[in-house]
C-alpha cells in the first residue's frame, strides 16, 4: 500500500480529529475559501499522480545514477587521488606460461601490477590530468568515456606497460678467448633492466624517438643520474610525474644503485622489475619495491663471507629543470665507442669488425656476491608508434623486435 493511501485513510477515519490552535489552524468548511472535500480530492489525485508517474521516474533515475557510479568507480580496489582526481587502484595478476619463469617472477614479487581507473571525468578533472601528465595540446574530453591511467601516460609507457621483453643473445666466440680474470661466456645479449627503462622514460617518453633496450654499469649510471648537471633531488612529498626514484643499497662504504623507477602519482611508480625474460613493465607501489629489495639483503654476506648490514634508501630526482642538461642517449653515454671506461678494453678489441661498437655496451658489475662476468650488451632501438585508431602508443608492428614484447597471459 502506498504511503499516501495510508495517510488519507487515517485522516478520514479520525472522527475525533480536532484542529490545533495556532498558525496552522484548520479552517472550517464555511471559513475556507475552498471546499474541504475539494482539497482532499485534489490532494488524493496528487498522490496518485506521484505514484503513477513521478515515483517510477525517480526510481529509474536512482538506478541509472547507481549504474553510472559503478562504471565510474569499479567495485573493490583502493581509493586514490592523482592530481586531485579520485581514482580506484586494483591489483591484477601478471602471468607467464613457463612454470620455472612464473616461479622466478613470484619470488621477486613481480607477479602483479595495478590498474588505475578514473571513470568518467568532468572538464576540470580532465584538464587537471592533462596538465599533470603533460599530455600536450589537442586532447579533448569524451564525457561518456571511462578513463584510466594508461589514457594519460606518454606513448612509450603505454606501449610497454603490462608487457615483458624476451631476452635474446648471439654467440661471439672471440670473446671467450680473452685472458682476463672477469670472463665472458661468448655471448652478446639483448635486454633492458630497471634503470635502462627509467633512463629511456626520462630521456624521451614520447613516440618521436625509439625505445632503446640497453644495460650499463650501475656505477656509471648512478654517477650520471645523481649528477646535478642532469638532475635535482626532490622530496617524495613534492614528487611529480616523471621524477625518477633511485633505490640505493647503503653501507659504511657508501651507496650502490640497485633499482630505478618513474614516479606516476599517489605513491605509484612505473618500473621494469628486472632484466629477465619473465619480468614485466608495470605499475607498482613504492613500499612494494622497497620491501622487495630489503628481502634481497636480509642475509647478505660480502665477498669474503662476512655478514654485512645493508640499508635500502630511496632518492627522488627531477630531470629537465631549468639549466639542467638533457640525458644523452645510451649510445652516446655508455657504448664501447663513447664510454670513458676502458677497464675491459681487451673485450672491446676482441669484438669482430662487423659489430658496431657504437651500439654495444661493455661492463662487469659487482653483484651481490661479487662480480664474476663481463657483460656485453646490444643497444637495440625499438620503434614506437601511435595507433591510428586507438591513438595510444604501441610497439610498431613493423619493428624487427616487436614479437619479443609479450603481454601477460
Amino acid at each position: 500500500m502506498f504511503v499516501g493511501d495510508i495517510f488519507l485513510r487515517s485522516f478520514k477515519n479520525r472522527s475525533d480529529f480536532k484542529p490545533r490552535m495556532g498558525a496552522c489552524r484548520l479552517h472550517s468548511v464555511r471559513e475556507s475559501p475552498f471546499p474541504l472535500n475539494g482539497v482532499v480530492v485534489f490532494t488524493f489525485q496528487c498522490f496518485l499522480s506521484f505514484r503513477k508517474y513521478v515515483a517510477p521516474a525517480l526510481l529509474g533515475f536512482c538506478v541509472l545514477a547507481s549504474f553510472q557510479t559503478a562504471l565510474a568507480a569499479p567495485a573493490g580496489g583502493e581509493s586514490v587521488q592523482i592530481s586531485g582526481v579520485p581514482a580506484t587502484a586494483q591489483k591484477i595478476p601478471l602471468k607467464v606460461q613457463d612454470e620455472d619463469r612464473m616461479s622466478s617472477l613470484k619470488s621477486v614479487g613481480g607477479d602483479f601490477s595495478y590498474v588505475i581507473t578514473f571513470g568518467k571525468l568532468t572538464q576540470q578533472q580532465f584538464a587537471s590530468l592533462v596538465a599533470y601528465f603533460k599530455v600536450g595540446d589537442g586532447a579533448q574530453l569524451d564525457p561518456q568515456r571511462i578513463y584510466s591511467l594508461e589514457d594519460f601516460l606518454p606513448a612509450k609507457m603505454q606501449a610497454l606497460v603490462y608487457r615483458r621483453l624476451e631476452m635474446s643473445s648471439r654467440s661471439v666466440e672471440s670473446l671467450m678467448n680473452v685472458d682476463l680474470f672477469y670472463k665472458n661466456n661468448g655471448e652478446i645479449v639483448s635486454a633492458v633492466n630497471c634503470w635502462g627503462t627509467a633512463w629511456e622514460m626520462v630521456r624521451d617518453s614520447s613516440a618521436k624517438t625509439p625505445f632503446m633496450t640497453f644495460m650499463a654499469s650501475r656505477r656509471y649510471v648512478q654517477t650520471v643520474l645523481q649528477s646535478p648537471e642532469f638532475s635535482t633531488e626532490v622530496s617524495v612529498a613534492d614528487g611529480h610525474f616523471g621524477d625518477m626514484s633511485l633505490f640505493l643499497a647503503k653501507n659504511e662504504l657508501g651507496t650502490k644503485l640497485q633499482h630505478a623507477a618513474i614516479f606516476v602519482g599517489s605513491g605509484f611508480y612505473f618500473e621494469r622489475t628486472d632484466s629477465g625474460s619473465e619480468m614485466f613493465f608495470r605499475i607498482v607501489k613504492l613500499e612494494e619495491m622497497t620491501e622487495r629489495l630489503k628481502k634481497t639483503f636480509e642475509n647478505y654476506y660480502n665477498d669474503i663471507g662476512e655478514p654485512q648490514r645493508i640499508e635500502i634508501v630511496t632518492e627522488l630526482r627531477r630531470f629537465g629543470t631549468s639549466g639542467a642538461k638533457p640525458l644523452p642517449t645510451a649510445a652516446e653515454q655508455f657504448s664501447v665507442k663513447s664510454s670513458p671506461d676502458k677497464t675491459y678494453q681487451e673485450y672491446a678489441d676482441a669484438l669482430p669488425s662487423d659489430i658496431n661498437k657504437a651500439q654495444v655496451s661493455l661492463f662487469a658489475d659487482d653483484r651481490l656476491g661479487g662480480g664474476d662476468e663481463v657483460n656485453v650488451v646490444d643497444m637495440v632501438p625499438v620503434k614506437i608508434r601511435i595507433h591510428p585508431t586507438l591513438h595510444r602508443g604501441e610497439i610498431d608492428p613493423s619493428d624487427a623486435g616487436a614479437s619479443r614484447f609479450v603481454k601477460s597471459n
